[in-house]
């Protein structure tokens, strides 16, 4: 038993060990204490430091009984949503798709970077995007009427019928607090019905009754989302130009601006017609003019808009631009008033390609996240980002890239995430990451199949080079690139990169501090010999994928030596006996046991209750469980006797 566990707590739990069928908590006045080798008591238990509130109201989605209103509210950009069993409870997929820097940084690797957290690092992530309770209220078209009532507003997403509302009060259901913090308005400028195709009447900007109400909010973010039928698009560019201008004119207080629409089609498979597709916007001089007047404009996002290079730029307009984010945009070069020394968040998405001039890329010495997704480049030339040696996280995901120069990252001497899932490479440099020495994260992930798809960590399905043709064969590496300080990799991703353990199944044991590691589809019927059980600070394992058919394919070492918290098998259908190391793992990890018997339901043996595992599981995990077969009752014991043995080992083993 470890010193670190005070003796009356250690004989409770050895006394529960021996004569319960599943792993207990104990409740004790000091804290609660779960069976852990690593378990430490707090030096102080108390704090007389008041905590920080982010969000005194509950999390989650508010809509207005009148239609066309929402309130999205969570802590951001960190996303901490509502309970799973509450009305309020929203997912990651759920959230609306916001164009704004602080959520790139969250969302396009967001597992990780939560773990890992992004957000404690260099100037931006922690001053743009400090932790804060966000209020994002999302307006569609308002139908307002005299002496109407306000709007109601119940929990969750579900619309009562569309009726004409007191747009003098949206009556916005916030704490005090709520108010105080502010909101990020979206308003959807739409000439039609995306769902039903109807027309609308103009006009079709903000009533100035709604325009009103909002005088009184303090408004942090602004985003204009155009729903525009082509044959209005001159028209509709003007009046929103218009619109934006009165809006922010009485908002100097706008931190943030995004404009455009990342959706290119509206309405559904059988629509045919013109006006469902999107048009592109090539704004005016007004719209440059319109932003540069904004006095503490720090971001802007821009969506499916034309950039020529003839804009006329005033020469204010980036004096505090601090993040540039482009969605769907067409340019032929880089834009010179990108090229700032103030400049700390850059993002691409689906705008770039081979053709167009990316030396721009190489002045932006202030530079701490590049993100670049669905992008036509191919290549990546050296230096990469030449000038930008603070550059602490690089997203080079879902892009069409199949070569990497030798020498393009080694003056990048400050990066800690570095993520190229999802691209056409099949080599790398031997030693393209040598300078690298600061890396938390390493993705390296491959897509799963000629269709340009992958799984992502918490096992969503992710479409990948949308606008790419899938290559011939399916892009693999052809080994694992070295890694330079592997000790301070914290989260490593080689999901579907079957060659980089061929050559040597015990590199991963170089990985000493690892927390997460995604072995995805990589072939493994067994993941022993793997050293696994010498990663000692691992909590997160991915397993999705493999063939696991071995029958002791999880190692009783594994157990004894790791804490894993989250154990992702996915199907594996393939499975022909349940290794006592994960009945073990379930009843020490909460999200194992909930996770497992679903993956489990997959396998015939548990889901036709065909040997005696399925008894076994239950036996070991659930209260008062009876045998169902009375012929399993002697290798039900010896299965418990097992895991008991395992769990006293697991006590009394410290990993080294």
């Amino acid at each position: 038993m470890s010193n670190d566990i005070p003796v009356f707590i250690s004989k409770a739990i050895d006394k529960l060990l021996l004569s319960s069928t599943r792993t207990e908590i104990i409740e004790l006045k000091v804290h609660v204490v779960v069976i852990s080798k690593s378990f430490r008591l707090p030096n102080v238990l108390c704090s007389s430091q008041k905590p920080v509130v982010f969000c005194d109201d509950m999390n989650g989605k508010y809509s207005s009984l009148a239609g066309n209103l929402n309130l999205n509210t969570y802590e951001f950009p960190i996303m901490a949503t509502a309970t799973a069993s509450s009305t309020a409870a929203i997912s990651d997929l759920a959230l609306p798709k916001l164009m704004h820097p602080c959520l790139s940084l969250s969302s396009v690797n967001n597992y990780k970077n939560q773990m890992f957290d992004i957000f404690n690092y260099g100037e931006f992530a922690t001053t743009v995007c400090e932790r804060q309770c966000a209020h994002f209220v999302d307006a569609l078209r308002l139908e307002c009427g005299d002496r109407r009532p306000s709007p109601t507003w119940n929990l969750g997403s579900t619309l009562g019928d569309k009726r004409k509302i007191n747009c003098s009060d949206w009556a916005i259901p916030l704490t005090q607090k709520g108010i105080e913090d502010g909101i990020s308005l979206t308003f959807t400028y739409a000439t039609y019905s995306s769902g039903s195709g109807q027309n609308f009447t103009p006009p079709y900007t903000l009533d100035d009754l709604s325009i009103g109400y909002l005088d009184g909010m303090h408004i942090k973010g602004f985003h204009l989302k155009p729903v525009v039928d082509p044959a209005l698009k001159d028209a509709s560019l003007a009046d929103m130009e218009s619109m934006l201008n009165i809006f922010t004119k009485k908002h100097p207080e706008i931190i943030h601006v995004a404009f455009g629409n990342q959706i290119g089609f509206f309405g559904d498979i059988y629509r045919n017609l013109s006006k469902y597709y999107a048009p592109r916007f090539a704004p005016s001089s007004k719209f440059w003019t319109t932003l540069s007047d904004i006095p503490s404009l720090k971001s802007l996002a821009l969506a499916m808009v034309e950039i020529t290079g003839q804009e006329s730029i005033p020469s204010t307009m980036n004096r505090n631009l601090q993040a540039i984010g482009f969605y769907n945009v067409t340019m032929s070069s880089i834009p010179s008033w990108i090229q700032t020394d103030l400049l700390q968040f850059l993002e691409f998405s689906a705008t770039l390609s081979d053709n167009t001039d990316i030396s721009g890329l190489d002045n932006l010495p202030s530079l701490e996240h590049f993100l670049l997704t669905e992008s036509e480049l191919t290549k990546i030339k050296s230096p990469f980002l030449s000038k930008s040696t603070k550059l602490l996280s690089l997203t080079l995901q879902c892009n069409a890239i199949n070569s990497i120069a030798s020498g393009a990252f080694d003056h990048l001497t400050e990066l800690k995430y570095l993520n190229l899932a999802g691209n056409q490479l099949v080599s790398l440099p031997e030693n393209f990451l040598i300078n690298l020495k600061n890396l938390l994260t390493l993705d390296l992930k491959a897509l799963d199949n000629s269709s340009n798809t992958y799984q992502t960590y918490d096992e969503q399905i992710m479409q990948c080079q949308i606008k790419i043709k899938p290559a011939p064969t399916h892009p693999i590496l052809d080994s694992m690139p070295k890694v330079p300080k592997p000790e301070n990799i914290m989260a490593l991703d080689i999901r579907g990169q079957p060659n980089f353990l061929k050559n040597n199944q015990k590199t991963l044991g170089d990985f000493k501090s690892l927390e997460i590691l995604n072995l995805g589809n990589l072939g493994l019927t067994t993941i022993q010999n793997l050293s696994l059980e010498s990663l000692c600070n691992l909590n997160d394992l991915n397993l999705v994928g493999n063939p696991l058919s071995d029958n002791q394919w999880l190692a009783e070492e594994v157990f004894i030596n790791l804490n894993l918290q989250r154990l992702r098998i996915g199907r594996p259908t393939t499975m022909s006996s349940i290794p006592n190391s994960l009945i073990a793992f379930m009843r020490t990890a909460s999200q194992i046991m909930y996770s497992t018997p679903l993956s489990l339901a997959w396998v015939d043996l548990y889901k036709n209750r065909i040997g005696c595992d399925y008894d076994a599981i239950s036996t070991a995990t659930m209260f008062g469980y009876k045998i169902k077969n009375s012929s399993c009752q002697a290798y039900v014991k010896s299965a418990i006797d097992k895991i008991r043995s395992m769990e006293l080992q697991k006590m009394e083993t410290e990993c080294q």
